[in-house]
């Protein structure tokens, strides 16, 4: 392998890409931290394919194999280029230097939240693509040159989401997938907001020798933003309340500060996160309004058990929940535009959106509010316009016809792939002779 990188035949192959007189062939690698990643990754997998490049996938499953799954996978079949999410050269640092990596930002994890620094942890030819400007914002900051970076806003596969036609659609005897207001997402074992909160410090504190000192904090952090007290939704507002609670805290060492912000992360993504989504269904519910709800774990949950519709397989299933429900939510505490609206519109569904206070990438900014899509930014909003869209159901298909056309012609996953490898070409050209 290491032959065949250093070989001048592969810097031919890197200079016919980059030029634009050979298409690259691509593996896909998709870590196995979370299912989206590999859906994601599926989905830009095919986006290349139909763009007209080989491509081969590898769904890492095996924590303790993957090393060696995917130094076989590009020993067996030499890729120009490696592509993954939300993972790069930082979480796979023994990869080939000469071989270009292609990282499409969903989400800051693994060695790219932990690290503070990544300079060292990147070549010339490695390009990022982040679906928000913070995350852009977030790697150059840890030294990943502004020029390897771009950003593009999370696509989805026409081939996966796609409106009912005669054809397509598919009878629902059970009624699983029929509903007026609907919502897919996980719900986490431990259950409720405090649950969670509980677990999840146990978790991360039970051995730590200053454990008790960070569960009160994050405790107090916690119950401010619950009660009300705190109205705030962002991770750097939450940072700066947090410090409040920590004892001495303009005397805890860099390498403390970097261990706690970390933390906040995990907290605000585990935590802060569920208690931003229950607390909209929790509204409709105490409204009186009828609520299915799709995924892993609700029929464990003590107050929405019996909302329970059961997991839905997200390739195969998911376009079900989105054209036979009448009003599908999207709830992400960080930003209103993200996968969920474009998988939903691309369904011919209709999406209803919540817009957090710090929204990092709104959603307006894509789409025609009122014309294209809605949203709502609190629990009371959440309710009246659910009740205005169930009773106005012209309106509403309206709506998410003129949706799906607007994703048809900027968010689906074959222009992202598109652009993907115009900006990889580019980034290819400008680093030939620069690789150590």
């Amino acid at each position: 392998m290491k032959a065949y990188y250093h070989s001048e035949w592969f810097q031919l192959r890197m200079d016919m890409i980059a030029k634009g007189k050979a298409k690259p062939h691509i593996l896909g690698h998709a870590h196995e931290d979370t299912t989206f990643l590999k859906f994601c990754t599926q989905d830009f997998m095919g986006g290349f394919r139909n763009a007209g490049c080989e491509v081969h996938y590898d769904e890492g499953t095996v924590k303790n194999q993957s090393i060696y799954r995917i130094l076989a996978m590009i020993e067996n079949l030499k890729p120009d280029m490696l592509f993954m999410v939300s993972h790069g050269r930082a979480t796979y640092d023994w990869l080939p230097k000469e071989l270009p990596i292609l990282t499409y930002m969903q989400d800051t994890c693994g060695p790219l939240l932990v690290r503070p620094d990544l300079k060292d942890l990147i070549q010339p030819h490695d390009t990022y693509m982040c679906n928000m400007g913070v995350f852009r914002d977030y790697i150059i900051d840890k030294g990943i040159p502004r020029s390897q970076t771009a950003r593009v806003p999370v696509p989805a596969s026409p081939e996966t989401f796609y409106p009912y036609t005669s054809e397509t659609a598919v009878t629902d005897d059970s009624g699983r997938f029929s509903a007026d207001i609907g919502f897919v997402r996980h719900s986490p074992e431990a259950g409720t907001p405090k649950a969670i909160h509980d677990a999840w410090c146990r978790d991360f504190f039970q051995k730590s020798p200053d454990g008790d000192i960070l569960v009160r904090a994050f405790t107090m952090l916690f119950e401010d933003v619950t009660t009300g007290k705190y109205d705030e939704s962002s991770e750097m507002a939450f940072r700066e309340n947090l410090y409040k609670y920590l004892p001495n805290s303009q005397e805890i060492p860099p390498h403390m500060v970097d261990e706690i912000n970390q933390l906040l992360r995990m907290w605000y993504i585990t935590v802060y996160s569920q208690y931003w989504r229950t607390r909209f269904l929790y509204a409709l519910d105490e409204a009186g309004m009828t609520l299915a709800l799709w995924g892993n774990f609700w029929s464990k949950h003590p107050d929405f058990k019996i909302m329970d519709r059961g997991p839905v397989d997200r390739q195969t299933e998911a376009v079900h929940c989105f054209n036979q429900c009448k009003i599908n939510l999207s709830i992400n505490q960080e930003t209103s535009m993200h996968q969920r609206p474009v998988e939903c519109l691309l369904s011919g569904g209709f999406c209803l959106v919540a817009t957090p206070k710090t929204d990092h990438d709104p959603i307006k900014n894509y789409y025609e509010i009122g014309k294209e899509i809605d949203v709502f930014s609190t629990t009371d909003e959440c309710v009246d316009k659910c009740r205005y869209y169930l009773e106005h159901e012209d309106e509403r298909v309206a709506i998410a016809k003129a949706g799906r056309e607007k994703t048809l012609k900027y968010h689906t996953v074959n222009l992202a792939a598109k652009t993907f490898l115009e900006k990889s070409r580019k980034v290819l050209r400008e680093s030939r002779g620069k690789l150590p």
